[in-house]
């Protein structure tokens, strides 16, 4: 009976050891992994990425508008504009204008994109933010002439308005495992910064009402966002 508890003994005694020789390998591959993400950090700063040249298409399907035309919008030297392309559409006798720009850096928030390249300025004042299911947040308001609505298609997760909700979407579907791996790597980049900021717009004087010229913006803007988010430029 002494024989078999120091057997017995002698086993879990093994089977502790072992289970403490993998974990010091497991901390010492997680330090080490850490150890050269830091490393590469320093060595190799990301800097501002060149991203995938892209082209906006020059017809966009949109359910219940007929296109009437595209246009590029007024180049800018910002570097963190990759594309950009401005879209008219027309339903019964309201005109729709949507202005893309593919744009790719750290600082994504549709207030700020707004005050660089927006020209008009009356959002300042009153910029609320809401949020649709299924599609993320969006901003709209409106002026005297025309009732606006604006926001961030993400290549993941939902669409964003401030750089804080872009932040949050982009630690959510970045930082991954294996994107984490493929970047140590060298196969890919560890965060994906970019985004396709939209700002559709309609005048006021065809529609009854401020709330009907925001319904029909949201219905075209879900419409928009359903087309765009398979679309997504690649990396």
């Amino acid at each position: 009976m002494r024989n078999r508890i120091t057997r017995w003994q002698e086993s879990e005694r093994m089977a502790i050891a072992r289970w403490s020789s993998l974990r010091i390998w497991l901390l010492a591959a997680t330090f080490g992994g850490v150890t050269i993400v830091l490393a590469k950090s320093v060595l190799y700063p990301a800097g501002d990425k060149q991203v995938t040249p892209f082209e906006f298409p020059t017809a966009i399907p949109l359910a219940k508008w007929q296109q009437l035309e595209n246009a590029p919008l007024e180049k800018t030297e910002e570097k963190d504009v990759a594309a950009e392309m401005g879209y008219r559409f027309i339903q019964k006798n309201i005109v729709l204008d949507i202005k893309m720009r593919y744009i790719n850096s750290e600082q994504v928030d549709v207030k700020q994109l707004m005050k660089k390249y927006g020209g008009d300025r009356s959002y300042r004042n009153n910029f609320p933010l809401r949020e649709q299911e299924g599609v993320g947040f969006y901003s709209v308001w409106t002026t005297p002439e025309r009732t606006y609505l604006s926001a961030c298609i993400n290549p993941q997760g939902g669409s964003t308005v401030t750089a804080e909700q872009f932040r949050k979407n982009r630690n959510i579907y970045d930082m991954r495992p294996i994107r984490i791996w493929y970047w140590l790597l060298g196969r890919g980049e560890l965060r994906d910064w970019r985004c396709l900021w939209a700002v559709l717009s309609i005048p006021i004087e065809p529609t009854s009402s401020q709330e009907e010229a925001q319904t029909i913006l949201l219905d075209a803007w879900l419409s928009w966002h359903e087309w765009w988010q398979p679309r997504f430029p690649k990396e």
